[in-house]
């Protein structure tokens, strides 16, 4: 395990979301001096922060000072960015653009969360330098935060570009992945459900990230920032489309489910076809990177629903 200094303070934002949540406790198990931001579904010890509104922000920094932020707080659903683009906006740039400015202000490293869905999905793999063109609205906002970002005169930024994410949930329609054991629950008593079998995705589970993050903040304290600093992929390392997803689930459950492969493309948002993300950087700059099997991840995420 490896040893963080108590004194590092961390601000992680979108603490009651999937992502955040799993960063957050790992960060307190760790020891380290962590606040949690959420908004919505913030309930204490999380502080509750719009952060959209710029003056919050700034009073937030004004009193916590923090050393990092891991800024994890998006609208991650394509069909929500197209239905209400704006408030998606603000959500995905807006709010970015004001922890960029009290980063920049206050000497704060900044830990980005974006996407693989910067990329058009036609030729990966994809390394970091690979020219983005996304082929949705959302990926055009994570595209436009990370400019803000990059742009913002920060002295010190990481984006982290990670895949489709799962992870510990009470609700199975938190995650693009497991919202597919939801529909393979109910088919059992209801009809045939269709999963698409063409977009390729590569579940990614959030505790690898935490994990992950969690890393990159020993190194960033060793004082080798170099490592750490620029744009870096995640990734789960399985392949699949979601009906590969239903099938393993069913594998491993044993649930009764009823449900075929849906080859056609009728989704109201356009999804890149395969935005494998490459990690040969991670490789070259001695960046632990390790995954969990997804059999194992999936079955600890599911199996409460099996009860």
């Amino acid at each position: 395990i490896l040893l963080l200094n108590r004194d590092m303070k961390v601000v992680v934002t979108g603490a009651s979301g999937l992502l955040g949540r799993a960063v957050y406790s790992m960060l307190c198990e760790r020891g380290l001096e962590v606040t949690g931001v959420g908004f919505r579904r913030a309930q204490p010890p999380l502080l509750k922060c719009d952060l959209t509104d710029s003056s919050q922000i700034k009073q937030l920094f004004k009193s916590i000072q923090p050393d990092v932020v891991v800024h994890c707080a998006a609208e991650r659903r394509p069909d929500e960015v197209d239905k209400n683009f704006d408030s998606a906006q603000l959500v995905n740039v807006g709010a970015t653009e004001n922890i960029v400015e009290s980063c920049a202000a206050g000497k704060s490293h900044l830990i980005h969360l974006s996407t693989d869905y910067v990329f058009d999905g036609t030729s990966p793999p994809y390394g970091p330098t690979a020219i983005p063109n996304p082929v949705n609205k959302y990926g055009v906002l994570k595209l436009e935060s990370e400019k803000k970002v990059q742009s913002g005169g920060l002295t010190d930024w990481t984006i982290i570009r990670v895949p489709v994410l799962f992870g510990k949930t009470s609700d199975l329609s938190e995650s693009a992945v497991t919202v597919i054991f939801k529909q393979l629950l109910d088919s059992r008593t209801g009809e045939v459900v269709k999963i698409n079998d063409l977009e390729r995705r590569y579940p990614t589970y959030c505790e690898d990230v935490a994990e992950f993050i969690v890393g990159l903040l020993a190194v960033l304290e060793s004082g080798e920032k170099d490592r750490v600093c620029g744009v870096l992929h995640f990734t789960g390392s399985t392949c699949l489309t979601k009906f590969g997803m239903a099938r393993l689930m069913v594998d491993l459950t044993g649930i009764d489910a009823k449900f075929s492969a849906d080859s056609g493309a009728k989704s109201s948002v356009s999804r890149p076809f395969d935005c494998h993300l490459s990690t040969t950087m991670l490789s070259e700059r001695n960046l632990d990177h390790k995954t969990t099997p997804l059999e194992n991840a999936l079955k600890t995420v599911l199996s409460p629903f099996l009860a």
